[in-house]
């Protein structure tokens, strides 16, 4: 698995670095650099022909003509591998406003539409050939084993209504025209997951079919939280799509869709889960709780034809064919958990990894940081390891002021996980004398840690 120098660097360039990580049972190494695509710029890497030009043609009407090295075309190419993936370093939303960079999502939407597409070619074929051999009893042996216990292939976890709108309408606008003549219930969905009429400002729902081309309203709140929470902010929602030969079908019966988008809170062959670190500070358990639900053999058959299920899901095998992707704008323990030990694909699971700069010099110069060290036997035993620390070491040197304006001195109890928050907050001392930053870390806070120092954190490791 492991590729030459020239197309690791190659593939670098255009997707960070990429690790592999195969089950040991597939090689002595397990993890590794991986040549996962070669760079053809002719190939579709398994993209159906409608597919590839209908999003060609999109990518040009950008303005662009650099497909075959876009970012999207290599991401693609991960998805349709079939393994398992962690990407935590997407460009996070908000650095463009409500106009979201859907390189990663276009290319995981297309993917998805792939999936669906031939599978249904793959059924439909069959079906003929069932129908035409039925009475003369041929059907033998795996080649008419196409279908699991419903028809349901793709599931996207999404933390709130106002994303899940502007998902559903890339996935359409991502769908050739020979296919979406007519899209049902598309008045209902604007209605249930579009903009309220406060916040739509005056715009034509035409104008929600762009996703995210309105301009955000004058606010005190950062441009973060605007990005974030514009439109609706439910969070429990859960919508069934259903794809006809030339139509979609919306709000569709879930055990008859091919796609649900749902939260973790409402709720098989592909799962995606997007904006995985704003569904942490929501409560990852649920999204936990899914992926445990996921695939088992379920109580009541909804029109399933027993004699086409796959082995693997009669055996109860199905979570080792199913392919997860994990996507958010950073990585924490919890998603680490996860896809560590519930992802367990069998074609193996691929991990992206770059170089993460830090947000220090973004931190004012006039302020001094100091970063104090305790330790902690585990991760059980780490909040009250802080807690001890902070009583013990800490909070003496400051019990006896009574200075409340004019701050100058900051303790960062624990570093934020979005990296952000942090420059914000020690610059606010920006305009003290002697200001002073001190941070809590152990051992077990090594990724917020990293994401804020970046480069630095050799330093700080090297100086104890």
């Amino acid at each position: 698995m492991i590729g030459s120098r020239h197309r690791a660097m190659t593939l670098r360039t255009r997707l960070e670095r990429l690790v592999l990580a195969l089950p040991p049972y597939f090689s002595n190494s397990s993890k590794g650099e991986a040549d996962l695509v070669d760079v053809d710029n002719n190939s579709t890497y398994g993209l159906k022909e409608k597919l590839n030009q209908h999003w060609l043609d999109i990518y040009q009407t950008s303005g662009r003509n650099d497909f075959h090295l876009s970012k999207q075309k290599f991401f693609f190419s991960l998805c349709n591998s079939y393994r398992d993936i962690l990407h935590c370093n997407k460009k996070p939303f908000y650095l463009k406003g409500p106009k979201e960079d859907s390189s990663t999502m276009d290319a995981y939407l297309m993917h998805c539409l792939n999936h669906l597409f031939r599978t249904r070619d793959l059924v439909t074929k069959n079906d003929s050939k069932v129908a035409k051999h039925r009475e003369n009893a041929l059907l033998v042996g795996d080649d008419f084993l196409d279908q699991g216990f419903t028809r349901p292939k793709v599931l996207i976890l999404l933390p709130f209504r106002n994303i899940a709108h502007r998902v559903v309408n890339r996935l359409i606008q991502l769908t050739p025209q020979a296919y979406k003549t007519n899209v049902g219930h598309m008045d209902r969905f604007l209605d249930e997951f579009g903009p309220h009429d406060d916040e739509d400002n005056g715009n034509s729902k035409e104008s929600s079919q762009s996703i995210g081309n309105s301009k955000s309203q004058k606010s005190s709140k950062p441009s973060d939280f605007q990005a974030l929470f514009h439109g609706n902010c439910d969070d429990n929602f859960m919508i069934g799509i259903k794809f006809t030969r030339k139509s979609i079908k919306l709000f569709n019966d879930f055990y008859s869709s091919d796609l649900i988008v749902a939260s973790p809170f409402s709720i098989r062959c592909v799962l995606i889960i997007d904006h995985a670190d704003v569904i942490t500070m929501q409560n990852w358990d649920f999204a936990k709780s899914v992926l445990e639900e996921l695939n088992h053999i379920p109580s009541n058959q909804h029109g399933t034809d027993i004699m086409r299920i796959r082995k693997w899901y009669l055996d109860g095998h199905a979570k080792f064919y199913r392919q997860t992707i994990i996507l958010g704008s950073y990585v924490n323990p919890d998603i680490n958990a996860s896809f560590n030990q519930q992802c367990v694909n069998y074609q193996g699971k691929v991990k992206l990894v770059c170089k993460n700069k830090g947000v220090l010099p973004k931190v004012s110069d006039q302020v001094r940081q100091v970063y104090e060290r305790f330790d902690a036997e585990s991760v059980a035993n780490a909040d009250d390891a802080r807690l001890d620390y902070f009583v013990q070491k800490v909070f003496p040197k400051i019990k006896d002021s009574d200075q409340i304006r004019g701050i100058h001195k900051l303790i960062l109890y624990s570093l934020p996980e979005r990296k952000e928050f942090y420059h914000e907050v020690v610059n606010m001392l920006n305009e003290a004398n002697d200001a002073t930053c001190t941070v809590l870390f152990s051992q077990f806070d090594l990724l917020r840690v990293k994401y804020c120092l970046g480069s630095f954190l050799r330093i700080l490791v090297m100086g104890g």
